[in-house]
């Protein structure tokens, strides 16, 4: 005969497995190939692991892969006022600077004459 549950059961998988709770709080976390997930997950995998967490969540996540280390922070929500000027100062950061038009003055001379 069946018993009725007090509490409800503990997820299984991902959930279980690491403590999202933990760094989902907005600070900056370094987590370790082998002690922080499994040795068998390469440190590409957990990024990607991390970043989907995020998305799932509504949340924005800034995060690199350093040899067996994956450092990562979650951020506000994607769509925030605060986002959008974090994605700005990131895009100002990487677009190049403006390079002049080089004029050809060798051809115009020569079209001239």
């Amino acid at each position: 005969m069946a018993t009725a549950a007090k509490e409800k059961p503990k997820a299984a998988g991902a959930n279980a497995r690491y403590p999202w709770d933990k760094w989902e709080d907005g600070k900056r976390h370094t987590i370790a190939q082998g002690t922080d997930y499994p040795a068998t997950i390469a440190p590409s995998v957990m990024r990607g692991m991390v970043l989907r967490r995020a998305y799932a969540k509504g949340r924005d996540c800034e995060s690199t892969v350093d040899g067996d280390k994956v450092t990562f922070q979650f951020l506000g929500p994607r769509n925030s006022a605060e986002a959008k000027a974090r994605k700005a100062r990131k895009a100002a950061k990487k677009a190049p600077a403006k390079k002049a038009k080089a004029t050809k003055p060798a051809k115009k001379a020569a079209k001239a004459k």
